[in-house]
């Protein structure tokens, strides 16, 4: 479900992606919140989309909070990227996918997904170069 930082984030979240994640303007109050509430915490981000000054979500400043809180830092580069082609209601159907809703929603193109019964075949994946 998507979240603002300034709305109610779940207390106890098991896993929280934060996309866009170059537009964060208070990396301690934002990201503090978040770890505070999540096990796992993916960070999306692009060092070379900022648009406004006060856009302060950089992988070195990242890196930064997660030193000085002693928490675990894996960056990541994608090797593909796919787009939702500007499909405004692609996050209700994932969610519809996700969690059942009786909602009927159609995307304009098809959505590439895969879904993998454990962590450990999904870090397979990843490791095979997405194959």
């Amino acid at each position: 479900m998507p979240y603002l930082f300034d709305s109610d984030i779940p207390e106890d979240g098991d896993v929280v992606i934060i996309d866009e994640a170059h537009r964060i303007q208070n990396i301690d109050k934002e990201l503090g919140l978040v770890f505070n509430r999540a096990d796992l915490v993916i960070i999306l981000q692009d060092d070379k989309q900022r648009v406004l000054p006060s856009e302060k979500g950089t992988v070195a400043s990242f890196k930064d909070f997660a030193r000085g809180k002693e928490i675990e830092f894996f960056p990541q580069n994608l090797i593909t990227q796919e787009r939702s082609g500007l499909q405004g209601n692609i996050v209700k159907c994932l969610d519809s996918l996700l969690y059942g809703s009786e909602e009927k929603i159609s995307l304009k193109s098809p959505l590439k997904l895969k879904v993998f019964e454990t962590p450990i075949q999904l870090e397979h994946f990843f490791e095979s170069g997405c194959t």
